[in-house]
């Protein structure tokens, strides 16, 4: 956790290669940068690949995974008050 206040987290993410962190949310909406490698983000049905410099908007809520082949560092800034609000297991 790099920043938090009342109305915005901000996290730094690194996964090693072959690693994934399965499905969870966050109650506030979330923006999702590649800082660095690749990364697969799937919710539902949908599935995004990132690469260094690719950028999402997650919704409020809604449930997803993150995996990679190689390895990655992302950042995410989640908006909205209160805590983090994850849901579901994150390891």
């Amino acid at each position: 956790l790099l920043v938090q206040e009342d109305s915005v987290r901000v996290v730094l993410v690194a996964l090693g290669a072959g690693m994934a962190m399965p499905a969870h949310a966050v109650s506030g909406p979330a923006v999702v940068q590649a800082l660095r490698g690749d990364v697969v983000l799937r919710a539902g049905p949908e599935s995004w690949r990132m690469q260094a410099g690719g950028v999402l908007v997650l919704a409020p809520e809604l449930e997803h995974s993150v995996e990679t082949a190689g390895g990655c560092v992302l950042l995410v800034v989640i908006h909205g008050g209160g805590s983090l609000g994850m849901k579901g297991p994150v390891g």
